[in-house]
């Protein structure tokens, strides 16, 4: 039995244990199993642009359909944005309006590599070499004398695209960077460990066989541009249209005689890509707008138009938002973002670089990472306080296993993210991702366990079906507030406790409405309460609050007030409505609450229009309808019990009320809110 000194330390210490500790043997199966398909994924997405050809090839499988400009979309519908190749966005639409916000995860598909030059091609002393530009930070002795393939395009004169492939499969060649033998390298030696290997020596051997014509010089350089010839119709010059890369050729490994870790090229950062690609696509049906990313040019500062800082996702989220007018900065502002991507994993073999507590430990979790940057926290953003207790709540609730980071000790390093260019438009985001051991090498190595959290993290991100509940777990909530329009009981006049005086149940507007909300969402839990008793109060009103607590609960996902037709006494009424939406906003933080207009009044029906106005919330206008018998009930008209006896209306009162089409355009101004 523990002391009361070893239950308060339980009590107050943060501690981490070992994820291997911590899941069952069933959840390390899980993860083990999810990561066969992400050792594929690696394998065939070497650059970005496979990446995003491989990524749209997994989402038009699961129901993405290239965007479209100018449509509308709706809930669980699901588009997808090709950026020129080498970049991508998706989104499911979600059941909230955009304006609510978005939930973003925004990963990168370029790693460090080796590019060619645009006059790539020589030949020194019989052997053809290619001249290559690292791209990003990469330490230039770990690329050589490794096996090397090629992949990119070259785009000719004419603009056909040749797609390169070479390494890769098993009966193709290989390439490779030479390096010093030991014996003579004594000299090589004596170089600073950055030097070892200059960007000029990164020069990729092509051939030693001759073109058999010994009139001919360069004739090494000649047989390998004959080969390309043949084989892809390219010439010298269409080198200088082409992005061609070199990259290691090795697959993705398990890692160590557990198998609990994965060695491969890319980590940095596909790891990421691919875990909230997955995660996008379990949310079929999210609260919010869920939004995945895959960007180009992180490791080189995300300039260009295909990296984040170009408006290729503002872009994107207009387009979405053209077709109901929604402002672009309203939804910028109140979205959040997960910035994908990978941190630094402690490695007790170069202890000296890490501060121990704040450094991120392989197996122990997703790794949230609340600044990068570096020298005072340079040329990052940094997560608020209320930001990171939004994410502990979420993966604690969850039971992600998770974990802070940071890269490296004060002062002795730093880098950055995409979360900063996000941060610029105005989101909150905290970078969220995989820790990795030898970052920026030809192979990484990540725990298969930290790649399953990291998965898990963005699922519960974006609130897929089994972490906000799906529909028929977590139904739409709806609660309809209002007079006897809305709902009123049986008596000597009106045979049946539904809106009068609809002719029977469904045709009363809180039914149509709740139909529509049905069509639109899948599940919906309604309710409908008179409260008249606000409407005839003659002095503070907000006395009558404590009659709605049965109905307002945080659950509620919309709230329609249909309330002033009673009312008489108008002198405070302006200042009593904006008390009461104060009171159901508290009570009820994430319902979307719509006015509805009067039925029967101008004087009302202005000051309800001033209210909404005022609070920027939306106003169903039934100004058509207000005084047009058209769409009143009607002395004389047939109308149904709830034993479903037929009636005839003989009571002016009842005859005054909305009739069948009078509630179905009270629903229909209601639906065209949402």
């Amino acid at each position: 039995m523990s002391t009361p000194a070893e239950q308060l330390k339980d009590k107050l210490f943060y501690t981490k244990k070992n994820s291997s500790l911590r899941m069952t043997e069933e959840e390390l199966a899980k993860a083990f199993a999810f990561c066969e398909d992400y050792k594929h994924f690696l394998d065939i997405s070497k650059t970005e642009r496979e990446a995003v050809d491989a990524s749209i090839d997994i989402l038009e499988k699961n129901g993405f359909t290239p965007l479209v400009i100018g449509k509308k979309y709706a809930p669980g519908d699901r588009v997808y944005y090709n950026n020129r190749g080498k970049a991508m966005v998706c989104a499911t639409i979600g059941r909230r309006p955009l304006s609510d916000g978005l939930r973003i995860a925004a990963a990168h598909v370029d790693s460090p590599r080796l590019d060619l030059k645009p006059n790539p091609i020589y030949e020194d002393s019989e052997l053809a070499y290619f001249k290559t530009q690292y791209y990003g930070g990469i330490k230039k002795y770990q690329w050589t004398t490794i096996a090397l393939a090629a992949h990119g395009v070259i785009v000719k004169k004419d603009g056909t695209t040749v797609k390169i492939c070479i390494g890769e499969d098993a009966n193709d060649p290989v390439f490779c960077i030479p390096d010093l033998l030991p014996h003579l390298g004594e000299n090589q030696n004596k170089r600073p460990l950055s030097e070892g290997i200059k960007g000029e020596e990164l020069n990729i051997l092509l051939g030693s066989t001759c073109y058999r014509d010994e009139s001919i010089s360069e004739s090494v350089k000649l047989n390998i541009l004959n080969i390309l010839f043949e084989k892809y119709g390219i010439t010298e010059e269409d080198f200088l249209s082409a992005e061609l890369t070199f990259v290691p050729a090795e697959k993705a490994r398990d890692i160590g005689l557990d198998r609990s870790m994965i060695g491969s090229y890319g980590h940095d950062d596909r790891v990421c890509a691919y875990t909230e690609l997955m995660a996008a696509l379990d949310a079929k049906s999210p609260e919010y707008t869920a939004v995945t990313i895959f960007a180009d040019r992180e490791e080189t500062g995300s300039d260009g138009n295909t990296g984040m800082n170009s408006n290729f996702l503002q872009n994107f989220i207009s387009a979405l938002c053209m077709a109901d007018n929604t402002p672009l900065w309203l939804v910028l502002s109140n979205s959040k973002c997960y910035s994908a991507d990978v941190n630094a994993a402690f490695d007790p073999t170069f202890p000296d670089v890490s501060e121990f507590r704040n450094a991120a430990r392989l197996g122990y979790g997703t790794v949230v990472t609340k600044y990068t940057g570096g020298g005072g926290k340079g040329g990052t953003s940094e997560a608020s306080a209320e930001f990171m207790s939004f994410t502990r709540q979420l993966l604690d609730s969850n039971n992600v296993i998770w974990q802070t980071g940071e890269l490296g000790k004060v002062d002795v390093g730093g880098g950055g993210t995409v979360a900063k260019f996000l941060a610029k438009l105005d989101i909150d985001v905290v970078d969220v991702g995989v820790p990795v051991l030898s970052m920026h090498a030809p192979m990484e190595i990540v725990s298969k366990a930290d790649v399953y959290n990291t998965y898990l993290a963005f699922k519960h991100f974006y609130g897929a079906e089994d972490t906000v509940q799906t529909a028929k777990e977590k139904p739409f909530r709806y609660l309809a507030l209002g007079n006897s329009i809305t709902l009123h009981g049986k008596c000597d006049y009106w045979w049946n406790p539904i809106g009068m005086a609809a002719s029977v149940e469904e045709n009363d507007y809180y039914h149509l409405i709740t139909k529509g909300l049905t069509e639109k969402y899948g599940s919906v839990e309604s309710k409908a309460h008179n409260y008249y008793l606000w409407e005839i109060q003659a002095h503070d009103r907000a006395e009558t609050f404590d009659t709605l607590t049965p109905y307002l609960s945080a659950d509620l996902d919309l709230i329609t007030i249909q309330l002033s037709e009673n009312a008489r006494d108008l002198t405070t009424f302006h200042a009593d409505y904006l008390e009461l939406i104060a009171y159901l906003k508290k009570s009820c933080p994430n319902a979307k609450i719509i006015l509805i207009d009067d039925f029967w009044s101008d004087e009302k029906a202005a000051l309800k229009k001033a209210v909404a106005d005022e609070l920027t919330i939306p106003f169903a206008d039934l100004s058509a309808a207000r005084g047009n018998t058209l769409y009143h009930c009607g002395m004389g008209t047939t109308v149904y019990g709830d034993d479903g006896a037929p009636h005839t209306v003989d009571h002016q009162g009842v005859a005054n009320h909305p009739g069948d089409k009078g509630m179905r355009f009270i629903a229909d101004a209601v639906l065209a809110l949402l």
